[in-house]
């Protein structure tokens, strides 16, 4: 499985590299955001202008919409508990 997932991560990133887009059609999509420095004029730009590059994931609609739909709850902090080393199944004593 390693081997394919090695291979996956060369492929990916060579084709993301080109300006293409990966898609995973249940999973998600990867491709290149690049920034530049601001110029006056599209002219003035060039290759020397580019300061951050970095590869984003977009989530496919429906992994998007679960993750909408997902509620939080706040838990007991562990910490917080009088003794962490207790293991009688919750019986004091």
């Amino acid at each position: 499985m390693y081997a394919v997932l090695e291979s996956l991560s060369h492929e990916l990133v060579s084709h993301v590299m080109r300006g293409g887009i990966v898609s995973f059609d249940n999973f998600g999509s990867f491709r290149l955001s690049v920034s530049s420095a601001e110029q006056d004029s599209p002219e003035l730009t060039s290759v020397n202008d580019v300061r951050k590059k970095k590869v984003l994931f977009r989530l496919n609609h429906s992994l998007q919409k679960a993750i909408d739909g997902t509620k939080f709850v706040k838990i007991k902090d562990a910490s917080s508990e009088t003794d962490g080393s207790d293991d009688t199944d919750g019986e004091k004593g």
